[in-house]
């Protein structure tokens, strides 16, 4: 195995455990949910939906663009790198609007 088929391999198993990272940020997002010290749970979990849904729902267009790629051996369309950036930016958005949420309720 050449050196640049090893660091390509290196580079997509580090992506790979990034997208697993984002499964698990989820994870635990619902397991704070169900902690005892939540004083009114079921209020939590409907401020949480959304944001658990769409982590979820971005890491698997990005598990599935870059499975896509790594089966294909060839670089990323136009079109999965467009995927993949509205997939992250679309994260980004609702972890944002989640705090803004979360500083309202505190004041």
């Amino acid at each position: 195995m050449g050196t640049a088929l090893k660091q390509q391999e290196a580079e997509f198993d580090e992506v790979f455990g990034n997208i697993a990272k984002l499964y698990d940020h989820a994870e635990n997002i619902i397991k704070i949910a169900y902690d005892e010290t939540i004083p009114d749970r079921d209020k939590f979990i409907s401020e949480i939906e959304v944001l658990v849904a769409q982590i979820e729902d971005s890491a698997n267009i990005l598990a599935e663009d870059l499975s896509k790629v790594i089966e294909s051996g060839t670089e990323p369309t136009n079109a999965i790198n467009v995927r993949v950036n509205m997939a992250i930016r679309k994260i980004l958005v609702t972890v944002d609007e989640y705090q803004k949420h979360i500083k309202l309720q505190g004041n």
